[in-house]
């Protein structure tokens, strides 16, 4: 049941055999999507990271308040390995802020 006394709909319950990751696995997932990033976020002239727009939370809250958003919608029709890589994003970019905003 769901706090509104509904039944969860798929994406929510496990699939059977399905094992939980553990927390070595979540980090080292975290570090591979934040090398992703890395890799596919805006960098300058020079192919460096444009490190200075990041240099405050506001671009970082923009971003996970979309991605949060976009998770949310996916809440109900979603398979699990579709929701748990938009969390993964997700952590990713709160990590990315935690480094980049002094």
């Amino acid at each position: 049941m769901d706090e509104e006394g509904g039944r969860l709909r798929r994406g929510h319950a496990p699939a059977e055999g399905q094992v939980k990751m553990t927390r070595p696995d979540i980090y080292a997932a975290i570090d591979r999507e934040r090398e992703r990033q890395d890799a596919t976020w805006p960098h300058d002239v020079a192919g460096n990271p444009q490190r200075a727009q990041y240099q405050f939370y506001a671009p970082h809250l923009l971003l996970l308040e979309k991605k949060t958003a976009r998770l949310r919608a996916l809440w109900y029709d979603a398979d699990r390995e579709r929701l748990r890589g938009e969390l993964l994003k997700i952590a990713a970019i709160a990590v990315r802020a935690m480094e980049e905003v002094p």
